[in-house]
């Protein structure tokens, strides 16, 4: 069963800043059991998100070098759908039309976030290098050069096996790890009050002109989805001053922007789920030509009927949301 575009992304958004449990994520989000843990398990059948097992302790997840990229595409065509499409629709025709081929390669990931994902998942225990490479989706060569680089600085150190490959640990890691639930016990929770008066003062920052639209959705959005403590606000409101929460509550209700900032409407969400089924039968079927080395005509058709089935979706999307 497929996974519904909006939570995978709020999944994936969760697990961008740290391992969580299945439990957490379904407090987090809001979702069933059922419904997390069979999107969870298609996250990691995909390769997008990696199950950390743990002695004695609930499982982990982990996001992958993979579900970072999925991550982005799943964001950009939730945020403007038809613009998304037709970047992918363009480059599916300019590639099967010029070249040939459909370029499938993977947005490859800075040397500075592929060396943050390898040392969180040593984090975790030791890792041989195949591990690694399957935890983050890099190729084998560029694995290693972090590995190198990392036992040069001392970061990590090789232990060879008897049997099997070498693995590689961090230098003065623990044997454990704290479970998520006593770090977030730290922290007083947030209150419905204090979430009317951060939505006040971003607000009012907007207002006021010290950020833009873009940046209050951006930081709305991150106060929705992570925001559950005072002390997850220090990411909401980093470079900005932070709301007294033990103030008098300000009158008023928060502006429309705030209140909606976080979830696009669900009309949209279903043309989305319409778009990407249509342009993955096109995608598939483009493939299938090129692979079978047919004529550069035939994927250009392909390509326009593809695009003529989407018109089509549009237009009577469009006749019944009027």
């Amino acid at each position: 069963m497929a996974i519904d575009a909006m939570l995978e992304h709020v999944l994936l958004t969760q697990l961008r800043h740290a391992p969580l449990t299945r439990a957490e994520l379904v407090r987090r989000t809001g979702a069933t059991d059922d419904t997390a843990q069979s999107a969870l398990d298609e996250l990691v059948e995909d390769g997008s998100v990696a199950r950390l097992t743990q002695r004695g302790m609930p499982a982990e997840y982990e996001l992958t070098g993979a579900g970072a990229v999925r991550l982005k595409l799943v964001a950009e065509m939730l945020d403007s759908p038809s613009r998304a499409i037709g970047r992918a629709l363009g480059g599916l025709l300019a590639g099967a039309l010029s070249e040939g081929a459909l370029d499938s390669s993977p947005e490859r990931m800075t040397p500075e976030e592929l060396e943050r994902m390898v040392l969180r998942a040593l984090g975790h225990g030791r890792k041989s290098r195949d591990e690694l490479v399957r935890r983050t989706g890099a190729e084998p060569d560029e694995i290693q050069g972090v590995l190198d680089h990392l036992l040069r600085t001392s970061t990590i150190v090789r232990r060879p096996q008897d049997i099997g490959p070498a693995e590689y640990e961090l230098v003065g890691a623990r044997p454990k790890r704290r479970p998520p639930v006593q770090r977030q016990n730290r922290s007083t929770p947030l209150t419905s009050d204090d979430r009317q008066r951060c939505a006040v003062a971003l607000t009012d920052l907007y207002t006021a002109g010290t950020i833009d639209q873009a940046e209050l959705s951006r930081r709305i959005n991150l106060f929705v989805t992570t925001a559950q403590t005072r002390r997850d606000l220090k990411a909401v409101f980093d470079g900005l001053p932070m709301p007294d929460l033990d103030g008098p509550l300000p009158s008023g209700s928060p502006t429309p922007e705030v209140s909606l900032a976080a979830r696009p409407p669900a009309a949209e969400r279903q043309l989305v789920v319409r778009f990407v089924k249509e342009l993955a039968v096109g995608v598939v079927f483009v493939g299938v030509l090129i692979v079978a080395h047919a004529p550069l005509t035939m994927a250009g058709l392909a390509g326009l009927i593809v695009g003529w089935r989407m018109f089509l979706v549009y237009r009577k999307w469009v006749k019944n949301h009027r």
